[in-house]
Parts: C-alpha cells; structure tokens; sequence
C-alpha cells in the first residue's frame, strides 16, 4: 500500500485543479477590466470640446457627441467608441482631415463627417486611418 503522505515539491489533483481554475478566472477578470472600467463621456459642441475629451479618455471608453456641430479636426490617439447623438455633425470647415484615427479597434458610430480639405497632397478626407487596424466605421 502507497503511502498517502504527498511528496515535497509535488501538487495533488485536486489542487492542480483549484490553482488551474484559479489561473481561468483571474485571467477572465483582468481581459474584461477594460470595459469593467469604460466611461461614457458627453460632449458639447463647442470648439475644442471633443479633442479635449479625446486627450482624458482612457481605452474603452466612449465619447458621446450631443446634438450639434462640432468643429473638427479630430485626433483619436486611444482606442475609443465615438459616437454621436442624433444630429451631431463633425465639421471640418474645408480644411485638413476631419477625423483622423490613430488607434486601432477604434469604433465610430451614428456621426457625420463632413466638409474635409481637397488636398491630395496632404491626404485630406472625412476620415484617415493612418496605421490603425480593425477600426469600425
């Protein structure tokens, strides 16, 4: 007969087990914190308003344009949920880019974009991506 006294150095199974589902859930709590965490943010429309709640967004949270027009450009240097409230409006009044989005996984929902540069020198437009991936528009 065995004796049932377990080895220095060595786990039993069963808590094999418990540290194994234990590794599980702290690894399940700390990919969710992102979004455990996320804020909502509502943005006025005034100049400088959304580039100023861009600048204190932390990754994951989502910035709410209220109703409005809001002067351009815009840089999205986090990852972020840009959203806008029926009737907002992301003006870039005829220059540069109005949107440019430097984060990847970035969302933008419900916002139009409008009143960019012409230049092709510059790579104006609505909306530049630059290096980003997996930005949702």
């Amino acid at each position: 007969m065995r004796d049932s006294v377990p080895r220095p150095g060595f786990l039993a199974a069963a808590d094999l087990s418990a540290l194994l589902a234990f590794a599980l859930l702290a690894f399940a709590l700390l990919a969710c914190a992102p979004a455990v965490f996320a804020k909502t943010t509502s943005v006025p429309p005034a100049k400088g308003a959304a580039q100023a709640a861009a600048a204190r967004a932390t990754p994951g949270d989502t910035l709410l344009l209220q109703a409005g027009i809001h002067p351009g450009p815009l840089l999205l240097e986090r990852k972020v949920v840009l959203r806008g409230a029926p009737g907002a409006i992301l003006d870039g009044g005829w220059q540069g880019r109005v949107l440019e989005i430097a984060a990847s996984e970035t969302i933008v929902e419900d916002l139009e974009i409008r009143r960019s540069g012409r230049r092709t020198l510059t790579i104006d437009g609505g909306v530049y991506l630059g290096r980003a991936a997996g930005v949702i528009l």
